[in-house]
């Protein structure tokens, strides 16, 4: 065994730090039950470095890219002010992207080939960027698509249960 959580065990991670970020509000989650469910027919049509830059491009606070990116990488929340922000993105219409990106490259990041590492530190698309860049020309994205797709499969059904409508 490689180290790595299983898939379900981290998408059960993954959606209870979402559903405790929410405590409860309303149609809290949504806009990121909506993505991760939406994300493997994008990965059928489009491929995953595709899909995942279609993600990046919907992102519309990098800061919350990066504050998701350590709640599930790391279990760290921002402060209050940052927080707010996060919950728009789970709740509002049209979003979701940022806190679904998030929780991919958080396990995405674990699987890459060596010498391919994710820096949200600065310039956070940029990261993304270089970091896709790398899993393509290196070879990894069979690697990584082959170690993410059941994570991604168990996050939809994860976040449907956990998150529902």
């Amino acid at each position: 065994m490689s180290g790595l959580p299983e898939p379900f065990e981290e998408a059960l991670r993954v959606c209870t730090a979402v559903r405790d970020l929410c405590g409860g509000a309303e149609g809290c989650g949504e806009s990121f039950q909506r993505r991760v469910e939406d994300f493997p027919g994008l990965v059928s049509a489009a491929g995953l470095v595709p899909a995942l830059a279609f993600y990046l491009s919907k992102v519309e606070d990098y800061g919350v890219l990066r504050d998701f990116y350590s709640l599930f990488s790391s279990g760290s929340l921002p402060r209050d002010a940052r927080r707010e922000k996060m919950l728009e993105d789970l709740r509002e219409e049209g979003l979701g992207y940022a806190s679904a990106l998030a929780a991919i490259l958080a396990y995405a990041a674990r699987q890459a080939p060596a010498g391919c590492s994710l820096k949200l530190d600065g310039d956070a698309a940029r990261g993304v960027a270089e970091f896709l860049d790398c899993i393509r020309r290196g070879g990894g994205e069979l690697v990584v698509l082959a170690t993410l797709e059941p994570f991604v499969v168990e996050l939809g059904k994860l976040a449907r249960a956990l998150l529902g409508r």
